[in-house]
């Protein structure tokens, strides 16, 4: 495994790269992703930056990164790039995270092995938006627990 980049060199590459340099929670958010460890809780307050901490990491490595958004279907046919690892990053609704063609991947060993992270956006509306009985705005959020 490849030794740690400092939260200076994160800033650097985070405004070389996006035009935006990274505070250093953000960077030290990116050094604990780079870790590998499996689960990580970032709260932050609307606007304040959480969006970037899902993207440092993705400088330094090469896997395919899952965001999932509180949005309706963003497409089915994004399937078939997705299983072949054409994306870098794939922005997809709790509905077709839990869809079974999803499912089907997630059972390959060789599709799980270019997956570098998934992420939860507004992690909150698993609760809030998938209702006590899944009966919510977002029903789907309940399979995600």
């Amino acid at each position: 495994m490849d030794p740690l980049p400092t939260t200076e060199d994160i800033q650097f590459r985070s405004a070389a790269n996006y035009c935006l340099p990274a505070c250093l929670w953000q960077a030290e958010n990116c050094q604990i992703q780079l870790t590998g460890i499996p689960y990580l809780v970032c709260t932050a307050a609307t606007g304040s930056g959480k969006t970037l901490t899902f993207w440092l990491p993705m400088l330094y490595q090469k896997g395919t990164t899952f965001i999932i958004v509180p949005l309706k279907n963003l497409g089915e046919q994004m399937a078939i790039a997705i299983e072949n690892h054409e994306y870098r990053v794939v922005i997809i609704g709790p509905e077709l995270i839990i869809d079974p063609c999803f499912w089907a991947l997630w059972k390959q060993q060789s599709f799980c092995d270019g997956v570098d992270r998934i992420i939860i956006d507004e992690f909150h509306c698993i609760d809030d938006w998938g209702g006590c009985r899944g009966e919510g705005f977002h029903p789907e959020f309940i399979e995600l627990r």
